[in-house]
């Protein structure tokens, strides 16, 4: 699964994904799409008269940022099932990609200098260190308390920060270290949960870099978590945190997501920001509620 976030125009937090066919079977899951949920989907689709290419046809997707997805907690535009998702395959020495409703044959010259660009950063070092996601740090919300006490930092999850932009708010980053970077985690059981923790990374970054009221509000929102007086909003990097039992490199992406990765990350350099990926050692375990 990818996450199309340039055609999904995101605003707001989402916690919820509805699936469903127009006059067929809805579905609800908290969290992004997944390939498990949607294979299971599948079968009720198909038991309810729906083939995999009617599917295909007539599949609907949209965030929401409560269970009871009403009309009024939409953040993000309906966009066919098609455009979720990503699959590659490699017919002798050509390699296609079936991304964004759309098949491409990837050129490997290019393929091989965007493995050589993402390989660059991954090997980049961040500021700051990500301990250990351990068993008795229960769900994304206990680790970020717990990132925030090792680092000094303050919790920024879910504490959103509204412009004429974006008027449901957005999330500026997980954990906010100051004087050093914006730390986004997230639970990387999947390509969407990555595609989306990089999407999220990128719209903070450039509201801060290039939205005057997004910086006013962020230094508003830190005045009143610390009581510091200045809402000191100074940082040099954004800071990925993926956290799953094994280390994730740029083999473990698909080429879409190696090329989009690239993107976003040549993006923020050109406002110089820096940005680093780093892997947080998980357990084996099925995702709690809300992660």
């Amino acid at each position: 699964m990818s996450w199309p976030h340039e055609r999904l125009q995101v605003d707001g937090t989402p916690d919820y994904t509805k699936v469903w066919i127009p006059g067929g079977t809805k579905f609800v899951i908290n969290g992004p799409l997944d390939v498990s949920a949607l294979f299971d989907y599948l079968e009720v689709w198909n038991a309810d008269g729906y083939d995999i290419a009617a599917v295909l046809d007539n599949a609907r997707v949209k965030l929401f940022h409560d269970e009871a997805c009403k009309p009024s907690s939409a953040v993000s535009r309906e966009l066919p099932l098609r455009q979720w998702l990503m699959y590659e395959a490699t017919s002798g020495s050509k390699r296609f990609c079936f991304y964004d409703a759309r098949w491409y044959e990837m050129d490997q010259d290019y393929l091989s200098r965007i493995d050589d660009l993402v390989a660059g950063v991954f090997e980049n070092q961040p500021l700051v260190q990500l301990d250990p996601w351990t068993d008795g740090l229960v769900d994304e919300d206990a680790y970020n308390k717990f990132l925030a006490e090792q680092l000094e930092g303050i919790v920024m999850d879910k504490k959103l920060v509204r412009t004429d932009m974006h008027r449901r708010g957005i999330e500026m980053c997980d954990v906010y270290v100051p004087g050093a970077a914006l730390v986004h985690v997230k639970r990387a059981d999947s390509s969407a949960q990555v595609s989306h923790l990089l999407a999220q990374g990128l719209v903070s970054a450039d509201s801060l870099r290039r939205d005057e009221q997004a910086r006013r509000e962020f230094q508003e929102r830190l005045r009143g978590l610390t009581g510091d007086a200045e809402g000191r909003s100074d940082w040099k990097q954004v800071i990925f945190g993926l956290a799953r039992p094994r280390p994730i490199d740029a083999a473990s992406l698909f080429s879409f997501s190696k090329v989009n990765l690239v993107r976003q990350v040549q993006y923020l350099r050109s406002f110089a920001i820096d940005v680093a990926i780093v892997h947080i050692p998980r357990s084996e375990g099925p995702a709690p509620d809300g992660s």
